[in-house]
């Protein structure tokens, strides 16, 4: 059973255990584990069961799990075919690294095909210990994410929108790309990312 904690005073809502559910599902498949049992058990807790797991792989398993999920901000490269290039090793871009898009499931569960890589900066334009806040939630667009950033990130991310409209910017968690958006417009002290 794994405790959620938010580190700060508020409560653990609904919305947050499944968004916790996610993440640590995403980790688990990242690992190749199977027959995976994740529900949500009480208010602030997951109950987590993985049949058939030797020592050695339970230890790696929590130490994935215990890693604090952090959402970083990064341009992608504005040549899109040179990601390919990078990940089949005949091309190297010096500043550059190649992620692929975090695995997505239809509406069944049933895995997508993959959306492929991006190029992102190696050192993110806008790292995330800057984010106050970010929460999933089911709007008009389907799932969407809203974002805060505390003073000095929404200082970064004025001068990052102001300057790159129409560029994509890719969000990353645990170095896997769960949406590259087009910046529309500037924006500073949050976003919603649908």
């Amino acid at each position: 059973t794994i405790k959620i904690e938010p580190g700060d005073e508020r409560a653990v809502t609904p919305q947050a255990q499944q968004q916790a559910i996610k993440v640590l599902q995403r980790r688990l498949d990242s690992l190749g584990t199977s027959d995976v049992s994740i529900s949500p058990q009480g208010e602030d807790r997951i109950f987590l069961q993985i049949p058939g797991v030797g020592e050695e792989k339970r230890k790696d398993i929590e130490n994935t799990l215990a890693k604090v999920a952090k959402l970083d901000f990064s341009l992608t490269h504005q040549n899109r075919f040179l990601a390919q290039q990078v990940v089949a090793g005949s091309h190297v871009e010096p500043g550059w690294k190649a992620l692929p898009y975090a695995p997505e499931a239809d509406k069944d569960g049933n895995p997508m095909p993959s959306r492929g890589y991006e190029l992102v900066k190696i050192k993110p334009d806008m790292p995330g210990k800057h984010v106050t806040s970010a929460s999933a939630f089911f709007g008009p667009e389907g799932e969407s994410i809203s974002v805060s950033f505390d003073s000095e990130g929404s200082n970064i991310m004025a001068a990052l929108t102001q300057g790159n409209v129409n560029r994509q910017l890719a969000i990353i968690m645990d170095n896997e790309i769960l949406s590259a958006p087009n910046i529309n417009e500037p924006f500073s002290s949050g976003c919603l990312i649908t």
